[in-house]
C-alpha cells in the first residue's frame, strides 16, 4: 500500500528539466521495467499469500485447530494453485442460484464487471466533485478552511449504510409524496438502477478527495515558486497545470488508492443493501456459507484490484516527479550486523526494557531513603514566583483562546463527553428494559404486533422483537464503546511496536517483513477479512474475538505513521547522542521517540475510534456482531440473527428488511453509529490541529496524571455498579455452598444397585424417587402429575440382544467389539444384517438449508445404485445424510476410537420405508456401525490409499458434489436388536415461586420462569453386561442441583423470579423424537395453569461437574450473550477460570436462498454449564465415585449458586 507523500515544498521538475539532468528515455525504459519487475514479483508473493489465509481462515471456521487448519490450508492451497495454472478455479454451489454446481470463473464473468462498473464510476465520480471542490475551496478565503475541514469530517464519518438508508428513504418520500417513481431503490440494470449504489459508494472517497486535494493545493498556493510563476505574468491555467496541479498531484491520487481500499469494504455492504448480484455480496455467501472455491477465487479478485490500482498508482507518482526513481540514500548510522549481533542486541535491549522502566524504578526508589535536592535553599530564598510572569499568564491565555476557537476540538469534546456519560448512566437512563420482548402491544389504544412505531411508551419505537430501541441504544452503548476502546488499544500496541522496530531497523529484513505483511493486510478488504478471523477464531468467543480481530485488521496505517515519524526522528543529534553513549534501543525509544508521538497518537486514536465503530457496523449490518446471536422466526424474514444483549451491531442485523417498511427500526441505530464517529473524527482531528501548530495545551489536557485520573474514575464507577446493591450478600450466600453435601448425593445416585439408572432398570425409578423425596425435604412445591412430583411419559429405544458381529473377509484377525467397531447411535434402530461390496462415499458440504443437514438433497446419489453394497463414510453428518439412502448397510468411520468403547441409546425409529398407500414397512432394516480408522485402513489395503488420503481428498469437494471409490474387499455385518415402545420414566419436577408480584398482574417478575435441569438417566444396559455408574455423567450434576436448592433455603434467599428444578430422562425417544434436551413447554404441561401462566426466562442444564481433564467451569449459551457473561461474571467472583463452550452458528442460513431458519424449540435462552475435559469418563465404566473431585463441585456449585441467585433476584442482570 503506497504511503500518503505530502506535497512538497519545492517545485517539482518539468519534462524538459528531467531531460537536462540525466534521465534519458532509456534509462527511464529501464527504470519501467526493474519497477514492473519488482512489482509483479511482490504481487505474486502477495496473491500467494491471499490463497494460503483465506484457506487457513476457512479451515479454523470449519472447526479445524491451529496446527491442522495449517496443514490443510497448505495442501488446499498447492491443489489450488495447481488447478490455477490449469485455467481452473473449481466450482462453487454458493454462486450459483440454482443447486446445480457452477465454475468459479463463469461466476466471476458475470458478476465482476457489475462491481468493477460500480466501483469505477463511483472514484471517477469522487475524484472529479472532490479535485473540483477542493480547487474551489483553496482558492476561497481562510475563513472557510475550517467549515471545509467540518463538512469532510461528517462526509468520512457516514456509514455506507446510512447513505444507503438515507438515500432510499428520501428516495421513496419523493416517490410516495408526488406519486411518479423518481429512482429505482433496489435492484440490478445498466441505467439509473447505478445512480443510488454510486452516490453510496462516493460518499466518504469524495470527502477524503476533497479534503487532501484543498490541504495541499493551498499548502502548494503558498509556496514561492507560484507567487514566481505569476510574476512572470503566465497564464493561470498554464500555474494551474503545469505548477499547482503536479505539485499537489500525488498525496492527492494517494487519496484515491485509499479511498478504493474503503470502497472495496463497502461494496459488500452497499451491493447487500441494493440486491446487486456483484462480487461483494456474492463473497459474503460463499464465506458464510465456507464456499472455499468461491471464497478465494472473489477475495483473489479483490487482492489483485487493489494491487493494480496501487501499482499504477506508483507508477504515476514516477511520471510526475522524475526523482523518485532514484534511489533513495540511507539515513545516517543505518545498522546492518550479522542476525548473531542482531539476536544478541535484541537479548540486550529486552533485558534492558525489564530493568530499565517506570515500575522497576518505582520499586528501587520504594527501598532508598529520598536524597535531599540541592535545589532547596536556592528555592526557598527566592522572591520572584514563576507563575507571576505577565507572559507566560497571556502566552496561556492565548493558548486557550486557540483551543476554544478550535470548532472541532470544542464540538468533538463534548460529544465524546456525552458518549463517556451514555457509558457510565445509559442504563439507568433507559426507558424500557431493553431486555423484554413483548409480542402483541396496544399502542395509542389498537394492539399492534411489533415492531411498534415512535409513541409515549417507546419514544424510538421498537424493534422486531419489540423491545424499545432508545433502551437498546442507551444501554448497548457500554458495550459498543468498550470494545471500540479496547480494540483502539490493541491496534496502537501492535502499530507502535512494529511501527518502531521496523522505523528502527529501516530497511532489515525486519522492516521488510512489517511492511510486507501489512501490505498482505491491505490486499484484503477490511470487512471481509474481519469477517473471516471472527468466523475462524469463533464468533461465539464473544468480546475476545472482535477485540483481537479488530486488532489484526487495523494496524497498518498506525504502523506507517509510527514507523515514517521513528525514521525522521532518528537522524536526530540527541538521538546520535544517546547511542554514542551505549543507550539500549528500549531506553531511548521510551525516553526520547514515544514522548514526540504522544500527542500525535491520541489524535490517532479518536480517529481509530471512528474507524473502528465504521466497522463494527459494517460487520453487524452483514450479521457478525458480538455472541452471535441465535436464529428466531420472524415474519416476512428468511432467518433472522437476534442477540439478547444491547449491542449496537446486533440492532443493525437483518434492518435491510424492514428499513423501508418500519424505518425507525434502521434510522436510530444508524443514527447512534453515525453520531459516535462523527465525534471522534471531530475530536481526533481537532487534537491533529492543535498539535501541528504546536500548541502545548494538549499536553495539560492528556497527560499521564489525567488519563490515569480519568480511567480511574471509570474503572471505580464500572466497579461499585458491579459490586453494589445484593451483589456482596449473595457472594456469601454462596460461598455456604457444600462440596461434600453434593458428594453424598453422588454417592447415593452412582451406587451399585442403581445400576447406572440405566434406562428400563429399576435403578432408574429408585433414583426418580430419591430426587423427589430430597424435593419435598427441601420445600419445593409439585409440579408434576396430580400433585406429585412426577410427570409420566413412556420412551421408546432399540435394545440389543447380542453383541453385533462385524467380519472382514480378507483373512486378517477378528475384530473386537468395542475397539475395532460398535453398534452406531444414529436417527433410525441399527439392527439388521449385511454382505457385499464396500464402497467409499464422500459427499461435498450440503447447501446451506433450513431444516437441516439430512433435508439435503444430492441429486447424484439418486441416480446411484448402492442396493448391494455396504456404504463406508467419513462422518456423522454424512451418515445422517445417507441414511435415507437405499443400501445393504453402511459403516461410519470415527476420528475418535473412545466413542467405541461408550454406552449409548440406540433409536427405536425403524429405518424401513414406508408405503405411501398402506402406511406399512417395507424392505429390512439396514445395519449401521462405527468403525475406527485402524479398521478402515485395514479395508483399504491393497488400494494405495488411506483414510487420511480420502479425508482430504472429500475436503476439496465442490458443494453437493458425491465421490465413490469401491474396493475389492467383502465385509459382513450382523445386529440383533428389538424396538422397546413405551418403556414407562418419570421426570421429576420441583416448584419454587417467586415472591415479585401479585395476584392477576401479567408481567410481575414471579410470572417469569428460570428452569434448572440435569438428566437423570443413563442408556440402557449394553449386551456385554458392563455397569456404567454415571457418576459425574449425570449423578453430579443432580447433586449440584440438590445442593443449590439447599444452600438457597438455608440462607433465606426469596427469589423475585419463579424456579423450577428438573431431573428429566433423557435417554431414547418420547413420542418419535429425541428427549437429550426436551422442549421445556412439555414439562410446564405436567401441572394445570403452568403453561398459561409462566413464561422461561432462562433455562439452565447442568452435565457432567464432577471431575474433567481441565480446571475451568464450560459456559455454553447457544448464542445468549447475556447468559453466557451472567455466568462467567459470576465464576470470576467466586474464583472459579471459565472457558466458553464450543458452539457452531451457521451463519450461511442469512444467505441462503431458502426459508426461514429452524430455530430452538425452546422459547428462552439456554445455558449448559459442565466442566472442562468433562467427556473422557462419560458413558464408560470408569465414570465411578472415586473419580469424582469435592473440590470441583464445589467449585461449579458456587459459581451456579451466585449466577442462579442473582437471575432470581435481579430484573436486569
Amino acid at each position: 500500500m503506497a504511503e500518503i507523500t505530502p506535497p512538497t515544498t519545492e517545485a517539482i521538475p518539468t519534462s524538459n528539466e528531467t531531460a537536462v539532468s540525466g534521465h534519458t528515455l532509456r534509462e527511464t525504459s529501464l527504470h519501467i521495467i526493474v519497477f514492473l519487475g519488482q512489482k509483479l514479483g511482490y504481487a505474486a508473493i502477495i496473491l500467494l499469500l491471499i490463497i494460503f489465509f483465506s484457506f487457513f481462515g476457512i479451515a479454523l471456521a470449519g472447526g479445524a485447530d491451529g496446527r491442522t487448519a495449517v496443514i490443510t490450508a497448505l495442501s488446499a492451497a498447492a491443489t489450488y494453485i495447481f488447478r490455477l495454472f490449469g485455467g481452473s478455479m473449481g466450482l462453487t454451489t454458493a454462486g450459483s442460484n440454482t443447486l446445480n454446481p457452477l465454475p468459479v470463473t463463469q461466476v466471476i464473468q458475470e458478476r465482476l464487471p457489475i462491481s468493477l462498473a460500480l466501483l469505477g464510476l463511483a472514484l471517477l465520480f469522487s475524484a472529479t466533485l472532490g479535485l473540483f471542490l477542493g480547487v474551489r475551496a483553496a482558492r476561497n478565503r481562510a475563513e472557510s478552511a475550517i467549515l471545509i475541514l467540518i463538512a469532510t469530517i461528517i462526509g468520512v464519518s457516514v456509514p455506507s449504510f446510512f447513505a444507503a438508508f438515507l438515500l432510499q428513504w428520501g428516495v421513496t418520500s419523493i416517490t410516495r409524496w408526488t406519486g411518479k417513481t423518481f429512482l429505482p431503490v433496489g435492484g440490478f440494470g445498466w441505467d439509473s438502477h447505478l445512480i443510488l449504489p454510486v452516490l453510496v459508494l462516493s460518499a466518504r472517497p469524495v470527502a477524503q478527495i476533497t479534503r487532501m486535494a484543498f490541504v495541499s493545493l493551498r499548502n502548494v498556493l503558498r509556496q514561492d515558486y507560484v507567487q514566481t510563476a505569476r510574476s512572470k505574468g503566465l497564464r493561470q491555467h498554464t500555474i494551474t497545470l503545469r505548477h499547482i496541479l503536479r505539485n499537489a498531484a500525488i498525496p492527492i491520487l494517494t487519496t484515491v488508492g485509499m479511498s478504493l481500499r474503503f470502497a472495496l469494504s463497502s461494496l459488500p455492504v452497499v451491493e447487500l443493501y441494493f440486491g446487486i448480484p456483484g462480487v461483494g455480496s456474492t463473497l459474503l455467501k460463499g464465506i458464510a456459507q465456507q464456499d472455499a472455491n468461491l471464497t478465494v477465487g472473489l477475495t483473489l479478485c479483490f487482492g489483485a484490484i487493489f494491487i493494480l490500482v496501487n501499482m499504477i498508482l506508483e507508477l504515476s507518482y514516477r511520471f510526475i516527479d522524475p526523482r523518485l526513481w532514484e534511489t533513495p540514500s540511507h539515513i545516517s548510522k543505518d545498522e546492518h550486523h550479522s542476525r548473531r549481533d542482531t539476536f544478541k542486541a535484541w537479548g540486550e535491549d529486552v533485558k534492558d526494557l525489564v530493568t530499565d522502566n517506570a515500575l522497576a524504578h518505582w520499586f528501587t526508589r520504594r527501598k532508598q531513603p529520598p536524597e535531599p535536592s540541592p535545589f532547596t535553599k536556592i528555592i526557598a530564598k527566592r522572591t520572584i514566583q514563576i507563575d507571576q510572569d505577565p507572559y507566560l499568564k497571556t502566552g496561556a491565555r492565548r493558548a486557550w483562546r486557540n483551543v476554544f476557537k478550535n470548532t472541532p476540538f470544542v464540538i468533538g469534546s463534548i460529544l465524546v463527553l456525552m458518549l463517556i456519560l451514555i457509558i457510565l448512566f445509559g442504563p439507568a437512563m433507559s426507558p424500557n428494559n431493553p431486555y423484554n420482548t413483548q409480542g402483541l402491544a396496544r399502542i395509542n389504544d389498537v394492539l399492534k404486533p411489533p415492531p411498534f412505531e415512535p409513541s409515549q411508551d417507546y419514544p424510538w419505537g421498537s424493534d422486531p422483537m419489540g423491545r424499545g430501541i432508545m433502551s437498546l441504544i442507551l444501554t448497548g452503548a457500554q458495550m459498543t464503546l468498550i470494545l471500540s476502546v479496547l480494540a483502539v488499544l490493541a491496534r496502537l500496541g501492535l502499530g507502535v511496536l512494529f511501527g518502531v522496530l521496523a522505523g528502527w531497523r529501516r530497511r532489515s529484513w525486519l522492516d521488510h517483513a512489517i511492511v510486507g505483511l501489512s501490505e498482505v493486510v491491505a490486499a484484503f478488504p477490511t470487512l471481509i477479512l474481519a469477517m473471516i478471523l471472527i468466523l475462524a477464531i469463533g464468533i461465539r468467543e464473544g468480546l475476545s474475538t472482535f477485540v483481537l480481530t479488530l486488532s489484526l485488521v487495523g494496524w497498518g496505517e498506525i504502523m506507517q505513521y509510527v514507523r515514517s515519524e521513528v525514521i525522521a526522528i532518528r537522524p536526530k543529534a540527541y538521538i546520535e547522542s544517546a547511542v554514542a553513549l551505549g543507550a539500549h534501543t528500549p531506553r531511548i525509544v521510551n525516553k526520547h521517540i514515544l514522548p514526540q508521538l504522544g500527542s500525535a497518537l491520541i489524535s490517532l486514536a479518536a480517529l481509530e475510534m471512528g474507524s473502528v465503530l465504521m466497522l463494527l457496523g459494517e460487520l453487524g449490518f452483514i450479521s457478525i456482531f458480538i455472541g452471535g446471536g441465535s436464529f428466531i422466526d420472524l415474519p416476512g424474514v428468511p432467518a433472522s440473527l437476534y442477540s439478547d444483549v444491547p449491542e449496537w451491531g446486533a440492532l443493525l442485523s437483518n434492518v435491510r428488511y424492514y428499513s423501508r417498511s418500519y424505518p425507525w427500526v434502521a434510522l436510530y441505530p444508524m443514527l447512534a453509529f453515525f453520531v459516535a464517529i462523527l465525534s471522534f473524527n471531530l475530536f481526533g482531528e481537532g487534537v491533529r490541529w492543535l498539535v501541528d501548530n504546536g500548541s502545548l495545551v494538549i499536553n495539560k489536557i492528556f497527560n499521564k496524571y489525567t488519563i490515569a485520573g480519568t480511567v480511574t474514575v471509570i474503572l471505580a464507577i464500572l466497579w461499585l455498579q458491579n459490586n453494589s446493591g445484593r451483589t456482596p450478600f449473595l457472594r456469601e450466600y454462596a460461598e455456604t455452598f457444600s462440596g461434600e453435601q453434593a458428594r453424598v448425593h453422588v454417592e447415593y445416585l452412582a451406587a451399585e444397585e442403581m445400576n447406572g439408572r440405566s434406562l428400563g432398570t429399576p435403578g432408574q425409578t429408585a433414583a426418580a424417587q430419591y430426587i423427589a423425596d430430597q424435593f419435598a425435604t427441601l420445600g419445593l412445591q409439585t409440579a408434576g402429575q396430580e400433585n406429585t412430583f412426577f410427570q409420566e411419559r413412556k420412551h421408546s429405544y432399540e435394545r440389543l440382544l447380542a453383541v453385533p458381529e462385524f467380519t472382514i473377509q480378507d483373512g486378517g484377525p477378528d475384530l473386537t467389539y468395542g475397539v475395532d467397531y460398535a453398534a452406531y447411535p444414529g436417527r433410525t434402530m441399527t439392527a439388521g444384517t449385511a454382505d457385499g461390496k464396500l464402497v467409499f462415499l464422500g459427499l461435498g458440504r450440503p447447501q446451506g438449508s433450513t431444516f437441516g443437514v439430512w433435508y439435503a438433497r444430492y441429486p447424484e446419489l439418486d441416480r446411484m445404485d448402492l442396493s448391494e453394497h455396504i456404504i463406508i463414510t467419513l462422518s456423522d453428518w454424512e451418515a445422517d445424510i445417507l441414511t435415507e439412502v437405499q443400501k445393504d448397510g453402511m459403516l461410519v468411520v470415527t476420528d475418535d476410537p473412545a466413542k467405541l468403547a461408550k454406552a449409548y441409546t440406540y433409536s427405536g425409529r425403524s429405518g424401513r420405508p414406508l408405503n405411501l398407500f398402506t402406511g406399512e414397512a417395507k424392505g429390512e432394516e439396514t445395519p449401521t456401525l462405527w468403525i475406527s480408522e485402524e479398521t478402515a485402513n485395514r479395508l483399504l489395503q491393497g488400494t494405495g490409499i488411506t483414510v487420511a488420503d480420502l479425508r482430504q481428498q472429500y475436503a476439496q469437494l465442490a458443494i453437493e458434489e458425491v465421490h465413490q471409490f469401491a474396493i475389492d474387499t467383502q465385509a459382513s455385518m450382523s445386529v440383533a436388536g428389538e424396538i422397546v415402545k413405551g418403556e414407562p420414566v418419570q421426570h421429576v419436577i420441583g416448584f419454587w415461586p417467586g415472591d415479585e408480584g401479585y395476584e392477576f398482574c401479567e408481567d410481575c417478575m414471579d410470572r417469569q420462569l428460570i428452569v434448572v435441569m440435569a438428566q437423570l438417566d443413563t442408556p440402557p444396559p449394553d449386551p456385554i453386561g458392563e455397569i456404567h455408574p454415571g457418576a459425574n455423567n449425570n449423578a453430579s450434576g443432580l447433586s449440584i442441583m440438590l445442593e443449590t436448592i439447599r444452600m438457597m433455603k438455608e440462607s433465606g434467599y426469596q427469589p423475585a423470579r419463579s424456579m423450577m428444578f428438573i431431573a428429566f430422562n433423557g435417554e431414547g425417544l418420547d413420542g418419535g423424537e429425541p428427549v437429550s434436551q426436551p422442549d421445556i413447554k412439555r414439562f410446564l404441561q405436567a401441572k394445570t395453569g403452568f403453561a398459561s401462566t409462566y413464561e422461561p426466562e432462562a433455562i439452565i442444564y447442568l452435565r457432567g461437574l464432577g471431575t474433567g481433564e481441565g480446571n475451568r467451569l464450560q459456559v455454553a449459551a447457544a448464542g445468549s450473550l447475556r447468559l453466557a457473561d451472567l455466568f462467567e461474571t459470576s465464576a470470576r467472583q467466586m474464583g472459579v477460570k471459565t472457558e466458553r463452550g464450543q458452539e457452531e452458528i451457521n451463519i450461511g442460513l442469512v444467505y441462503a436462498d431458502t426459508g426461514a431458519a429452524q430455530t430452538n424449540a425452546n422459547a428462552a435462552p439456554v445455558v449448559t454449564l459442565s466442566w472442562q475435559g468433562w467427556e473422557a469418563t462419560s458413558r464408560t465404566p470408569d465414570d465411578t465415585l472415586d473419580t469424582i473431585s469435592t473440590d470441583i463441585l464445589e467449585q461449579a456449585g458456587r459459581a451456579l449458586s451466585l449466577a442462579l441467585m442473582t437471575l432470581g433476584d435481579q430484573e436486569s442482570y
